[in-house]
Parts: C-alpha cells; structure tokens; sequence
C-alpha cells in the first residue's frame, strides 16, 4: 500500500468506515503472508534468540505447539547423513532430549551459558541493552 493511497483513502468523507476497511485489509494482507513467515524454522530461530525481550517472551510463551515445531526442525536437520558427527550414531529421540538439556541450560543461563549475554553479542549490541 502506498503512501498516496492511504492519503486519498482518508481525505474522503466516511473516515470511521474507511478506517475500518483499512483495518480489514491489513488483517487480510498479513493472513496471506502469515503461512509463509510462521514456520517450524522460524519459530526455532525464535527461540534461540539471545535478546532480553525475546529471550523473555519465549520463557514466558513457549507452548506444546512451538516445542513441537523445534522438534521437527532438529529431527529435518538430523536426517542421513547426519552432519553433527558427535550424535550421528544417536536415535533422533535421544538427539531431541541432548537439545531439550542444551536448552534448558539456554533457557536458565547455566552451564556455557552463564555468561549471559556478553559471551555472545558484540560490544554495540550489548550497549543497546543497557
């Protein structure tokens, strides 16, 4: 949509109706494209995020639904041949649980992860958390 649109769309009469069926149309607009941005990868990245605010959202959200998204992502990313030479003999079951332990950890900030966040953002990103 463009600028010029939006400036035409609303100089008309009926402001209150018209604002509606922008609404409308923006919702519809973002159900089409919602298919293609809200996929098992995505929300595996998503929760694997080391910013605070994202960090936290997924602590306090993740639900059966995105767990089950990671889980086909990690068993996709495991099939034969198996990259990962440390779990290439390993069942994926037993893959899926070395990551639920790994995220844990994640999720805590323990193990390698106690050294939350400096060990892994650049100094400029970790100014912007301040």
């Amino acid at each position: 949509m463009s600028l010029i649109f939006l400036i035409s769309y609303f100089s008309e009469s009926d402001s209150d109706d018209k604002e509606a069926n922008l609404t409308s149309m923006i919702k519809q607009s973002w159900m089409k494209r919602k298919l293609l941005l809200e996929n098992d990868f995505a929300i595996t990245g998503l929760t694997r995020s080391i910013l605070s605010g994202i960090h936290n959202d997924v602590r306090l959200n993740l639900d059966c639904e995105m767990k089950m998204a990671i889980e086909r992502v990690i068993a996709k990313l495991h099939l034969a041949p198996n990259p990962n030479s440390k779990v290439a003999n390993n069942k994926i079951d037993m893959i899926i649980d070395i990551f639920w332990k790994k995220f844990g950890h994640f999720q805590n900030r323990t193990g390698v992860y106690d050294l939350w966040p400096d060990k892994f953002l650049p100094p400029d990103a970790r100014n912007d958390m301040a």
